[in-house]
């Protein structure tokens, strides 16, 4: 088994001569430019079609404003969401497009929205897509409204002054936190629902996902179940399975297996690029993408980008700011 999935690498003619049957009349007579566009999430399709997993499709929207503003939002629930939360990503294939290439590939997807992210299950013909999460809760107001007693502080000391304002930006990062964290708690709920349904449909998922194993990986999965360690790729490999014995075993085997999924999913989609996009930080004062040696930034020392927004998903080809997207 290529657990890496065999399309890497792949340009989107050499990918269709292993698409499913209904991926290719997808594509029948489509303009080379919506081809090319489509290219991504035709590969994350065949991914999940291969692996028998859902596709987690996170929407990348239209406006560039909104890219910014919906990057930061995945961003916070992908690096501080619980493990409860990211856990179901294992069980999934994820990736990032723009609708027209939903579209395309899933003429029953709304063409005149742009929900936060779709769950497609393509296991099988007539693939089947939803609404996993339909947008991101807004984050209260998370300024510090106590003033400040500038005059008090001239008869300080300069170590007194220094840990006043220490304290003072340690409160206004606990109050930005806990404004960012509903949010982070909506989305992983409303997501972890879409990935693994109910327990009869994840029981049907492992099944089948069991029927294709071949000896070596029914091992692991067995090893990973009894308490044995295994790579990322393993736990994902077995994950279908670890999911349901977490929610049949409960207590502290659940907790176990869902930090042992927790921490594959992580690996697997935050230490590693998403598919269409890129993984970014931000201080306040410009933007800097990861792996990428072309930068934005201005060392203004003025900006200020709460810390759990710091590290976010980057949607764009191009920044603006270098003269297109």
């Amino acid at each position: 088994m290529n657990r890496r999935g065999v399309l890497k690498g792949l340009g989107a003619a050499a990918a269709a001569a292993v698409w499913p049957g209904w991926l290719s009349e997808a594509f029948a007579g489509a303009p080379c430019g919506v081809l090319k566009g489509a290219a991504t999430l035709s590969a994350a399709i065949k991914r999940a079609h291969d692996a028998l997993q859902p596709l987690l499709i996170l929407v990348v929207p239209k406006d560039d404003g909104e890219k910014w503003d919906r990057g930061r939002h995945f961003g916070e629930w992908l690096n501080f969401g619980a493990d409860r939360d990211l856990a179901p990503l294992a069980c999934a294939q994820v990736v990032c497009s723009e609708m027209r290439a939903v579209c395309q590939l899933f003429p029953s997807a709304p063409a005149d929205a742009e929900p936060a992210a779709f769950i497609a299950q393509v296991d099988r013909a007539p693939a089947r897509i939803g609404i996993a999460l339909d947008s991101f809760l807004p984050h209260e107001a998370s300024r510090l409204s106590e003033a400040v007693d500038h005059e008090g502080l001239d008869h300080l000391t300069e170590a007194e002054r220094q840990a006043f304002w220490e304290g003072r930006y340690e409160r206004q990062q606990l109050l930005e936190d806990a404004s960012i964290q509903p949010c982070i708690d909506r989305t992983g709920e409303a997501i972890r629902r879409a990935v693994l349904g109910d327990l009869a449909s994840l029981r049907r998922l492992a099944d089948a996902r069991w029927e294709r194993m071949t000896a070596s990986d029914r091992d692991m999965t067995r090893r990973l179940l009894g308490g044995g360690s295994g790579s990322a790729l393993d736990v994902v490999m077995a994950a279908p399975m670890l999911a349901v014995a977490a929610a049949e075993r409960g207590g502290a085997e659940e907790d176990r297996l869902t930090k042992v999924l927790a921490d594959a999913a992580r690996a697997q989609f935050g230490e590693q690029r998403i598919p269409g996009s890129k993984w970014a930080r931000a201080s306040g004062c410009g933007e800097f993408v990861e792996g990428e040696e072309e930068q934005i930034g201005i060392a203004c020392g003025m900006g200020h980008v709460p810390r759990k927004s710091q590290r976010f998903l980057y949607f764009f080809t191009r920044s603006p700011y270098l003269g297109g997207e």
